[in-house]
């Protein structure tokens, strides 16, 4: 007897101290349940016997519950598989548990041992949203890195096809990049130049560099042939230098012919320098014209939405119209109505504001109509900026020329000068309208960015002596005396480095001299300056159409 109580109270102390136990029936129905099982669910032990453990499970986990207790009934001696659920408590707390159900022995009972796996299920959700954000980081940096290689790759090519050679070096001139054409000249392998200096390399091949930024030519007397070196300095987002490229090409052949011609080497020495100036006007020239092609098909896709929009304005206006003349013949009509019906109608059209709609919808719709004929203005003057279509020498009136240039830079001038316009009556030019429209742009933007806050530009044209003239002055900073008279020669700038390319003045020389016209320039620093074009009625020739074609 001793011994069986013993046994008892064992049990009983066993089932009290453990995990959350409970001993249900066949159907989950409670009948014993231990206090750490009464804590998690925070109900009293004698409140939950005799009550389902279904009632507290999540309902869409019944069926995973239901199943493992059918399971067990049928394999009573079968190891038990845990289960996982959920479960609210009183205060509505979701938390998920590990469950492990056993039939206990020589009883018809399960006892049910339960594991709060509520912070595990939360770092596993965690973990698998960590694990997909990192995978996600892991495709972007992925993808990032194949654009870059690639981009890497390109630029490689690139730098392959160019005929000098190309050397990109730190601030300490070792050699981080360079063209496979330094490979072949130097007949040294990519790992046995990249890292070393780049002064000692080119000292072994009989050339003694000097890394000043300025171009200079250099003699290899093992060779007998020449080179040409320029440094630019590789300039960082922070203004700061972190390196240079350096190009290097042969012009022995340049050199020999111009040796060999007595007497003529300056002129050859010219001739090199106008192709080069050639070569850079002709790149610019054709980034103009995409610019006028695309500008063009802007203009066309604008033109055909804003025609049906004005259309259909220009309805509205005149059904407006309409329904302002019927409400009249309605107040009219109405004044024979009962006052109390009159009165309810008249309050009715107040609340409404009947009168002030019908009187608002008129300026609305001649505001609109405004706005839509300025966009449609500005779309013609862009198209007539663009000329396309008058790639060939034609009769041009140039004021028309001047406002579709002004049209288009409207944006640049209006917050820097007042614009004057004083146009005399000209005659039809021939000439290449494309061109002079550049031409203007280009002296028109410079008129713009002399002007240090706000300023004056005027424009103004006049026939005179057989000549068409233009004046465009502004009332800017003015061009200094000792730099007057190059600022038509290529690649010359006055302004901040990447500011200004130095052949927007030179390629307008060009074609005005193309036009047989000239450009005239008068400023006085501190006051202004005034560039004249004079352009001769008798207009151009075709033939020249090769030479400065947009």
């Amino acid at each position: 007897m001793e011994e069986s109580v013993n046994h008892t109270f064992s049990y009983q102390a066993l089932f009290r101290a453990a995990a959350p136990l409970a001993v249900v029936d066949s159907d989950l129905g409670l009948l014993q349940v231990n206090p750490a099982f009464s804590a998690m669910f925070e109900v009293p032990a004698e409140a939950m016997v005799g009550t389902s453990l279904l009632d507290c499970v999540v309902e869409s986990d019944h069926g995973e519950v239901r199943e493992a207790c059918r399971g067990l009934a049928a394999n009573p001696g079968a190891e038990p598989e845990p289960i996982t659920f959920r479960f609210r408590n009183v205060h509505g707390k979701l938390r998920y548990v590990r469950a492990f159900l056993r039939r206990l022995p020589e009883s018809a009972a399960n006892l049910l041992t339960l594991i709060d796996v509520t912070k595990e299920k939360y770092f596993e959700y965690q973990l698998k949203k960590r694990l997909r954000e990192t995978q996600q980081q892991h495709q972007a940096l992925d993808s990032t890195l194949k654009a870059v290689q690639h981009a890497k790759q390109e630029w490689e090519r690139i730098i392959d096809c160019v005929d000098g050679m190309v050397i990109l070096t730190d601030n300490w001139g070792h050699i981080k990049r360079c063209s496979k054409s330094l490979k072949t000249q130097l007949g040294l392998d990519y790992k046995e130049l990249l890292g070393q200096p780049f002064d000692k390399l080119f000292a072994d091949f009989e050339l003694i560099p000097r890394q000043d930024g300025e171009s200079y030519d250099l003699f290899n007397p093992k060779t007998q042939h020449w080179y040409h070196v320029k440094t630019f300095l590789f300039m960082e987002q922070d203004e700061t230098a972190s390196g240079a490229v350096i190009t290097v090409n042969d012009f022995t052949e340049m050199k020999r012919l111009n040796q060999d011609l007595t007497g003529k080497g300056a002129e050859l020495e010219k001739a090199y320098e106008e192709l080069k100036a050639t070569q850079s006007q002709i790149l610019h020239q054709e980034k103009m014209a995409c610019v006028g092609q695309l500008a063009a098909g802007v203009a066309h896709e604008i033109n055909n939405p804003m025609g049906f929009i004005i259309s259909n304005l220009s309805t509205l206006e005149k059904y407006i119209e309409r329904f302002s003349a019927y409400i009249q013949d309605l107040d009219g009509a109405l004044a024979n109505f009962p006052c109390d019906e009159l009165a309810a109608l008249s309050s009715r059209r107040k609340e409404l504001k009947i009168d002030f709609v019908c009187a608002d919808s008129v300026d609305l719709i001649r505001e609109s109509l405004e706005g839509a004929d300025r966009v449609k203005n500005i779309v013609q003057n862009l198209k007539g900026f663009s000329r396309v279509d008058s790639a060939q020498c034609c009769s041009t009136d140039i004021n028309e020329c001047l406002e579709s240039t002004i049209s288009i830079i409207w944006n640049e001038i209006k917050y820097k000068a007042t614009l004057e316009r004083d146009y005399g009556k000209l005659p039809l030019l021939t000439c290449y309208p494309q061109q002079l429209n550049q031409v203007f742009l280009n002296l028109l933007v410079n008129a713009a960015q002399a002007i240090p806050e706000q300023g004056v530009i005027r424009v103004e044209t006049r026939c005179e002596q057989g000549d068409i003239r233009v004046k465009i002055s502004d009332t800017g900073g003015g061009i200094p005396p000792e730099v007057l008279s190059r600022i038509f020669e290529p690649f010359f700038t006055t302004k901040e480095i990447g500011k200004g390319t130095g052949l927007g003045l030179s390629i307008s020389f060009e074609i005005v001299q193309k036009h047989g016209g000239e450009i005239l320039v008068d400023s006085r620093p501190g006051e202004g300056t005034t560039f004249t074009l004079r352009l001769p009625l008798q207009g151009v020739e075709n033939s020249f159409a090769d030479g400065v074609s947009m």
